[in-house]
């Protein structure tokens, strides 16, 4: 293979990625480049992935305990309810003397 193939054939796929390899340093330092391009992107889905999920069980929380309150605001009413309508049935009543 002669060299005006390689220099001829600038559109080609092989030869972009060579001559980036060169620009870099060599291909070793080219493959680290790539990998750690890989590293960080995967470093940035990873923190997006965290924040994602702990968002959504920060909001089941909340909601989740939004619901309990609730639901103990609800059974407190209903029992101030009874409550009052017994002490209104027990002062209607007439008190015995034995």
């Amino acid at each position: 293979m002669d060299n005006n193939f390689i220099m001829n054939s600038s559109g080609w796929d092989y030869a972009n990625l060579a001559r980036s390899a060169a620009n870099l340093g060599g291909p070793q330092k080219f493959v680290n480049a790539v990998y750690d391009a890989g590293r960080a992107a995967d470093r940035a889905n990873a923190i997006l992935l965290g924040v994602a999920v702990g968002a959504t069980v920060g909001i089941a929380t909340y909601a989740g305990a939004i619901k309990w309150l609730s639901s103990k605001r609800k059974a407190k009413i209903e029992e101030l309810t009874l409550q009052q309508e017994n002490d209104e049935i027990t002062d209607e009543k007439p008190i015995k003397n034995l």
